[in-house]
């Protein structure tokens, strides 16, 4: 996490914790901010439980606070009534108000349509985490909007398939969520990343805006040959082209924007092959 701050510092701003006892392993939870997107300069950190739950309280518009609690539940089902008391007990300590969203991995999922095959997770680890939900009036956004589908982020070595990360949202902010989303990222992990939009009331509307490149494809010697090709092929139609063969569907514009979507559908399928590569799908036994 510190290597990511340092390369990105500019444009981003990691909170975390790591698990004290195996800061090295792959417990651990953070928050990495968009500072191009988000005001970070009152983001407030509290640690939970060092490796396993940090709240993050943020400006939001019109100077209302937003909380979010970020979750990396325990494997064991036994550990997880007393790791939802221990939240409750320190959110009412720091005094933490109203929670807004909680997300991460809860390596239980609460309904048997979650899983495939489908079945039902330890009982007392699902009623601690049902509590927790309703003491705080947070609901699996979700599924409350998708009853009867079915949408899995993890695949085990068996080939079974699971909903074990989430994004719980406090009841009020039910119709302010949209565009569901889970797939594979291009950082490498075994989960697939969940997606959401947020867009409270008041709130001014903002578009999708251009997409732009990542950094990765601009040194994918393949597509920098095809990108060659295809100039070459847009700067002889420029040079063959006069006024007389000039039409409204043919010109030095229409011809440049062709250049300009055809190089973009070869960036995005090459990004597309970049990311599958790093997350290769599990191999059956």
């Amino acid at each position: 996490m510190l290597q990511i701050e340092a390369l990105f510092s500019r444009r981003l701003k990691v909170l975390n914790s790591s698990d004290p006892n195996r800061p090295g392993n792959s417990a651990g939870v953070a928050f990495i901010l968009n500072k191009e997107k988000l005001n970070t300069e009152n983001a407030k950190l509290t640690v939970i439980i060092p490796g396993r739950a940090i709240a993050l309280s943020l400006k939001w518009h019109n100077d209302s606070n937003i909380n979010i609690l970020n979750i990396y539940a325990p494997n064991n089902p036994q550990e997880h009534p007393s790791f939802w008391e221990k939240i409750k007990a320190k959110w009412s300590q720091n005094n933490l108000g109203r929670l807004d969203f909680m997300a991460g991995d809860f390596n239980i999922t609460e309904d048997p349509l979650d899983r495939a095959p489908a079945k039902q997770d330890n009982e007392q680890a699902i009623e601690a985490l049902r509590d927790f939900r309703n003491e705080f009036n947070i609901q699996d956004n979700w599924r409350h909007t998708h009853p009867t589908s079915r949408l899995f982020t993890f695949t085990s070595n068996t080939d079974s398939m699971s909903r074990l990360d989430r994004i719980y949202t406090s009841n009020e902010h039910h119709e302010s969520m949209s565009d569901w989303k889970s797939h594979l990222c291009s950082v490498p992990t075994d989960h697939n990343i969940v997606l959401t939009r947020f867009a409270p009331p008041g709130t001014p509307h903002i578009g999708r805006g251009r997409w732009s490149w990542p950094l990765g494809v601009t040194l994918d010697k393949k597509l920098l040959e095809k990108i060659s090709t295809i100039g070459i092929e847009l700067q002889n139609n420029l040079e063959n082209s006069s006024n007389r063969n000039r039409t409204a569907e043919r010109n030095p514009q229409t011809l440049w924007e062709n250049f300009k979507q055809k190089i973009n559908q070869e960036a995005k399928a090459t990004a597309n092959r970049q990311t599958i590569k790093q997350n290769p799908p599990r191999k059956r036994t």
